[in-house]
């Protein structure tokens, strides 16, 4: 009988845990967008380095094999003195707190504890301030992501975002849309009802922020059903979100 392959065997197990094609569809993209981290990381240059942790950025992703990395190369790195290293093990620092994973946090703490340069340390220190939201924001992120139709975690992390109820991550649900999905068949709809529950409220800086960026992500749409919407909006209390529903709903 052939000898079963590690990959054989991999995917005989997902089939069991996943048995719908879209669902082990998704987990492939993810482990896709892993591997493509990975491969960025491994050309260890400080370029490549931002690239990898600036796609971390708002995507749920705290795969060890990407943070492991990172922690190593900021341990080797963190006595250095020169400019441009500098930069790089800050950059790394900022990284580690995108995990979400209290684990690298020891990490952060041995290079405090060196007596880094100046602005290594305060990056350091702002990072190990931060693995709680990181942590709470991916859960939510990555949500059900098993149930994302194959090719669409992106349009599925943007839709968690926005049905989220937290400010930061609403605007960044929005900005996905103007930047990237304007033309999605759910994500505008789902936005439109975000601004229409909360454009008359009271409501902090953020949200307000968030709610504008709706606004704006709506008329990127062109498309014109979000007109009456936007004109809505455009005669509500809050002077900010109101101004983005006036200049965004001429584009409609």
């Amino acid at each position: 009988m052939r000898k079963k392959t590690p990959s054989y065997i991999l995917t005989l197990t997902l089939l069991m845990l996943f048995p719908f094609a879209s669902a082990n569809a998704t987990l492939e993209d993810l482990e896709k967008e892993v591997q493509s981290i990975l491969k960025t990381l491994k050309m260890e240059s400080a370029v490549n380095e931002k690239e990898a942790i600036n796609e971390l950025q708002w995507s749920g992703i705290s795969d060890q094999r990407i943070f492991d990395i990172m922690a190593k190369r900021l341990l080797a790195g963190m006595g250095t003195k020169e400019k441009a290293q500098v930069e790089r093990m800050s950059f790394l620092a900022k990284g580690l707190a995108l995990s979400g994973d209290s684990k690298y946090a020891a990490t952060l703490e041995k290079v405090i504890a060196g007596k880094p340069h100046k602005k290594l340390k305060k990056w350091a220190e702002s990072s190990l301030k931060k693995f709680a939201d990181n942590k709470k924001w991916n859960a939510i992120i990555l949500k059900n992501a098993s149930q994302a139709p194959a090719g669409k975690l992106g349009q599925w992390r943007a839709r968690n975002m926005l049905q989220s109820k937290l400010p930061v991550l609403i605007r960044v649900g929005a900005k996905r849309i103007y930047y990237k999905y304007p033309g999605d068949k759910t994500l505008p709809d789902l936005a439109e009802q975000v601004l229409l529950a909360n454009y008359n409220k009271k409501l902090d800086g953020h949200m307000t922020d968030a709610l504008a960026w709706i606004c704006k992500a709506l008329g990127q749409t062109g498309n014109s059903k979000y007109k009456q919407t936007l004109t809505k909006v455009a005669k509500g209390k809050n002077s900010k979100i109101a101004k983005y529903a006036k200049k965004n709903m001429v584009l409609l």
